[in-house]
């Protein structure tokens, strides 16, 4: 029997001031839903990497393109952190009643050989919002990894000596506003400097 492993990474993400348009339903109950179209909130998935006996068959070249990034579920639910929380169980739920994927197959040279394909599910797509949710972190200008507040940042000396939250480090680390705040420091620069106005 040949082994496999399945690598994936999940997460899940909300989206508010959607636009409601105007039509009319004579249904009340459709009326009443409409309400909540204002607000969605989205569980995706996305296949990152197919290794059979430690040998890479299929590996994502692209992870975080949207044309990978399947939904798992849409909600017109307003992101808060109940449903933050409840959707994290709701999956780690779903991940844990996964079951092997097992396949009779034929190789090139006309064997036949079994195969079993385990699927390993990372939840790291997240944003800082909800990782702060999951976390209970309060603020969000305080450190969800460490716990330190604005005001201890620049003591080094305390930070270093802080406990790191585990958990919250397996949720992932993003990028993405990083790089925003980078490129809008850059700008700032610039802006400040009058010799590039010019």
């Amino acid at each position: 029997m040949l082994n496999g492993r399945f690598i994936l990474k999940a997460g899940f993400d909300g989206a508010s001031s959607q636009s409601l348009y105007k039509q009319r339903y004579d249904n009340t109950e459709i009326e009443e839903a409409k309400k909540n179209e204002e607000s969605l909130f989205q569980t995706a998935i996305v296949p990152l990497k197919l290794s059979v006996e430690n040998e890479t068959i299929w590996e994502n070249k692209k992870p975080n393109s949207s044309h990978f990034c399947k939904p798992l579920r849409l909600q017109y639910k307003k992101e808060t952190t109940e449903l933050s929380k409840s959707e994290e169980k709701h999956i780690r739920d779903q991940m844990a009643d996964l079951e092997d994927y097992v396949e009779n197959i034929t190789l090139a040279d006309g064997r036949q050989v079994s195969i079993n394909i385990k699927s390993h599910v990372e939840l790291t797509m997240f944003d800082g919002k909800v990782v702060n949710a999951l976390t209970n972190t309060k603020s969000s200008a305080s450190c969800n990894i460490c716990g330190a507040k604005p005001s201890e940042m620049n003591k080094l000396d305390l930070v270093k000596v802080k406990p790191v939250n585990d958990d919250a480090l397996s949720l992932g680390l993003s990028s993405l506003h990083c790089w925003i705040k980078c490129f809008e420091d850059i700008l700032h620069l610039r802006a400040t400097d009058s010799t590039h106005w010019r």
